[in-house]
């Protein structure tokens, strides 16, 4: 389980860099959020 959450802890890390760097943060707000809605909610 350790790993696991590292690995998606340094996964979403590398998202956000790469999202960061092509400048679309916005988007990308938006997006991670959609994302992470059903994980807390369902």
């Amino acid at each position: 389980y350790l790993f696991l959450f590292a690995g998606g802890l340094l996964a979403v890390l590398i998202l956000v860099v790469v999202l960061y760097l092509c400048g679309i943060s916005q988007i990308a707000c938006l997006v991670i959020g959609v994302v992470e809605s059903p994980k807390k909610y369902g």
